[in-house]
């Protein structure tokens, strides 16, 4: 597999991710792909195609149980829905009384990013179905 195609699958693969996640991803599956795998990583957000998450896009991260707590403690109402419990916290206030349930780092896929996934799809699909024959 090329580099660049590496990049893409890779990209696909850790979008919408905390960051344990994209080590534990990159010392597991990656690692034989490339020599330096954080180099990989680096390389995607200094391309434009990866970001870390701000406080509204890591609430997407957490759990029902997690953020019905944060909604608790913003004493709002609850509603059943995850993206219904998320618009309303943003609504409340995104930044206030919840600031240790966000203390972690995860990266979410540009503008770019999502661009680049979007023209590799089959690309994406066929190594994918590579893989999973072998």
């Amino acid at each position: 597999m090329k580099n660049d195609e590496i990049e893409i699958i890779f990209l696909d693969y850790i979008k919408n991710r905390k960051e344990e996640d994209i080590k534990r991803a990159l010392q597991n599956q990656f690692i034989e792909e490339k020599e330096n795998s954080n180099d990989l990583f680096e390389n995607l957000i200094e391309s434009g195609f990866l970001k870390e998450a701000n406080p509204e896009e890591k609430l997407s991260f957490l759990k029902i149980p997690e953020l019905k707590n944060i909604a608790l403690k913003l004493n709002i109402e609850i509603p059943e829905l995850k993206e219904e419990i998320i618009e309303t916290i943003i609504m409340e206030d995104v930044n206030s009384d919840y600031a240790e349930e966000l203390n972690f780092k995860a990266y979410v896929l540009t503008e770019s990013g999502k661009e680049i996934i979007d023209k590799n799809i089959q690309t994406i699909k066929n190594i994918q179905k590579e893989k999973c024959t072998h």
